[in-house]
């Protein structure tokens, strides 16, 4: 070991010769290991290579945290200001297909007595089955979205159903107003809510629900949620649950 501008460099002094086979490999790895280090003559103390001060900061280990382990999207996260807080975080949790479905939990290799959807028992309960292609979840949809004028048709699945707003076109869109579409989108978002609650009553709970009185639950939660939200609207009650369209009426 020699010193150079202050620093400490090695200098190899071996009493033999390095043999060839895994005298040589160990060698070989030493010398990549400590390829670039300089050591210095003051005392030892530990720098953090992620900032250039070499200081640690917990906003550094998160960001790099995050490179590794969460994926790009280029997807906006949706958010609806009509609904609470809950209900947005379980619809991007739907987004990311982050439910615990019992096709989620069977993927992570846990040990459950069946993997059929507990609501119909007809298929393996994954995201897209429970949201939309089990005939339980189907008789839901139909009646709220026959209830706001809209008709469904095909093979549902959870995307179907959530992005029916966003999916629909520029014509369609100038039939309504944005405060209409955000509403009706709120509603699609409570009726996730419900359809998940209603699951979850059914697993733990053996309650059992049907699609007329999820429908009616919804019809008043969405009400609530959205009256309370809205200040610059009024909705009125009676024709809410008739025709919602006309349910809407601004504040003077």
């Amino acid at each position: 070991m020699f010193k150079l501008n202050d620093h400490l460099s090695f200098a190899w002094n071996w009493r033999r010769s390095i043999r060839g086979g895994r005298e040589k490999e160990e060698m070989e790895s030493l010398a990549c290991l400590i390829q670039g280090v300089e050591l210095k003559s003051g005392p030892d103390g530990w720098s953090w290579a992620l900032e250039s001060s070499g200081k640690f900061t917990v906003k550094s280990l998160r960001v790099k945290l995050d490179e590794k382990i969460l994926s790009l999207s280029h997807e906006k996260t949706r958010w609806n200001p009509l609904v609470p807080k809950k209900v947005n975080i379980l619809v991007w949790r739907a987004d990311k297909d982050s439910l615990a479905t019992r096709c989620n939990l069977d993927k992570r290799c846990i040990d459950l007595h069946s993997i059929l959807c507990p609501m119909c028992e007809e298929d393996v309960e994954s995201l897209d089955h429970l949201m939309g292609r089990c005939s339980w979840s189907r008789n839901i949809w139909n009646l709220i979205f026959n209830w706001w004028g809209f008709s469904l048709s095909g093979d549902l699945d959870y995307k179907y159903v959530c992005n029916f707003v966003n999916r629909l076109s520029t014509e369609k869109k100038r039939m309504f107003s944005p405060f209409h579409l955000q509403i009706f989108e709120a509603v699609i978002f409570t009726s996730v809510w419900h359809i998940w609650r209603s699951r979850n009553a059914k697993v733990f709970r053996l309650k059992e629900s049907n699609s007329c009185d999820i429908f009616k639950d919804v019809q008043s939660l969405s009400f609530c949620w959205v009256s309370n939200r809205c200040k610059k609207f009024r909705l009125d009650w009676d024709l809410w649950v008739n025709n919602p369209m006309l349910a809407i009426s601004p504040i003077v």
